[in-house]
């Protein structure tokens, strides 16, 4: 893309942003100067998890005495100490922490639909625009992030992690294949430790139905060999979070 001589998309490109944000950021607190039911579960978590970062540093917080009179905290599928939110979290106050969280991973979805069906699927910049516009503002995200279902909003990487997978698939010839295929898998590996494993499954066939469209446009499915790759990399990566919870919930047949 030629930024210079694509003024009019940067101008599209910028508006959407804004009017996405300057809606919805409305909701974080609302006019009443309250925010979503199921962050009275999240922000409690993510202020532990400030409090154990500040007197444990990068140590696992296996425990928590802070809910339900002691949990099993680092076990619990949808806690998050290992992930983008509670380094935001570390930093911010709880409050325009959700607004950050929300912003953040609203760009990244915007950037990585965009991504994904420009640069994988050679579509022209205005319907790639197009398509991260309507990524954008897909209920599922926006209905989730004003809920407080924030182990769900990982979702919004799908797009992302199939542009990196596709993309070393494409540069196979090069070195840049092995960079794009290591990002691919942190970001499968984020799924687990942003707390997204109850919706594996939903991510996952999402993922495999991105890579069916783009085998068909290439005619070939070898970009399977990839995901398996990548995935096999993310699940290492990601090990202790799923061992720990498959551990815990053999506890509770």
């Amino acid at each position: 893309i030629n930024l210079k001589k694509n003024y009019l998309f940067l101008l599209l490109s910028f508006l959407v942003l804004v009017i996405h944000q300057f809606i919805f950021q409305n909701f974080f607190p609302n006019e009443e100067g309250l925010v979503g039911h199921d962050y009275e579960q999240f922000i409690p978590n993510f202020i532990f998890g400030k409090i154990w970062f500040l007197n444990n540093f990068l140590s696992v917080p296996w425990f928590t005495p802070s809910f339900c009179c002691g949990i099993p905290f680092y076990a619990d599928p949808q806690s998050m100490y290992y992930s983008i939110p509670q380094i935001i979290f570390l930093i911010f106050d709880p409050i325009l922490s959700v607004k950050i969280i929300f912003f953040l991973l609203s760009i990244l979805g915007y950037m990585g639909m965009f991504l994904l069906a420009n640069k994988n699927f050679k579509f022209n910049i205005y319907i790639s625009l197009l398509c991260a516009s309507l990524f954008l503002f897909n209920g599922f995200f926006v209905y989730r992030a004003i809920a407080g279902h924030v182990a769900y909003l990982s979702y919004i990487f799908i797009p992302l992690y199939s542009y990196f997978l596709i993309k070393s698939y494409e540069n196979q010839s090069n070195n840049s294949s092995y960079v794009y295929l290591v990002l691919s898998s942190i970001i499968f590996a984020n799924f687990f430790h942003s707390g997204s494993g109850p919706i594996i499954l939903i991510i996952f066939t999402s993922i495999i139905s991105v890579l069916l469209f783009y085998s068909h446009l290439v005619n070939s499915f070898k970009i399977f060999a990839k995901f398996v790759f990548s995935l096999s990399i993310g699940v290492v990566i990601s090990l202790s979070k799923i061992t720990a919870t498959m551990l815990f919930l053999e506890n509770f047949p």
